[in-house]
């Protein structure tokens, strides 16, 4: 498996705070993740499933739970949801790609699970999500490439059609697009990426 550069991630959770918030005997997080799970797998209503990918992704801010969400293949399940399930009326098609590209977002700075998403043919999916008309599904993919861009996974995510997007972004009058798109840029020209 390839191994991606060791990125300081700060616990918001440690185990100790986990049982002082559930108590001794509380419910058990893995239990409850894996029910969200199966509830994913087993339901065909569009809102249920963007209301388990929502909890999912908000379960994925925090690297305590990257281990239980690396064991239930929770990475791959997003990276499958960025992919326009054409069955969706393109509301619900677009609110799960963009719950989807939230978690994905959230956990990328793991090592494992960055892996996780290249070998799952993620940074495709992601450089997909970049033409989103959900602005957040679009924040979340420039976000995600950025932390995902190494020598490696370089000559996948620098190719020139997604250069020419990123750079389009750079003239947004939005803020946080704008701003993404100029710091993306600035990490492609990284000498360590350009020895490819």
């Amino acid at each position: 498996m390839q191994r991606f550069g060791q990125r300081p991630i700060p616990f918001l959770s440690t185990p100790k705070d986990i049982e002082y918030r559930q108590g001794k005997y509380g419910s058990d997080r893995a239990d409850y993740l894996q029910q969200l799970v199966t509830e994913f797998q087993d339901t065909e209503d569009p809102v249920g499933r963007e209301q388990v990918v929502a909890n999912l992704a908000n379960f994925s801010y925090d690297p305590i739970n990257f281990a239980i969400l690396r064991q239930l293949r929770v990475p791959e399940l997003f990276v499958d949801c960025l992919s326009a399930d054409p069955a969706l009326p393109p509301a619900h098609a677009d609110l799960l790609q963009e719950f989807a590209a939230g978690g994905l977002c959230n956990l990328c700075y793991d090592p494992e699970i960055a892996a996780i998403i290249v070998a799952s043919d993620g940074i495709a999916e992601l450089i997909a999500c970049l033409g989103s008309r959900t602005e957040e599904t679009v924040l979340s993919a420039i976000v995600t490439l950025d932390a995902l861009l190494e020598p490696a996974t370089a000559s996948a995510i620098a190719t020139s059609s997604v250069i020419e997007c990123i750079q389009q972004y750079t003239q947004s009058s939005n803020v946080r697009l704008k701003n993404l798109a100029i710091i993306f840029l600035e990490h492609l020209h990284n000498p360590a990426l350009e020895r490819r």
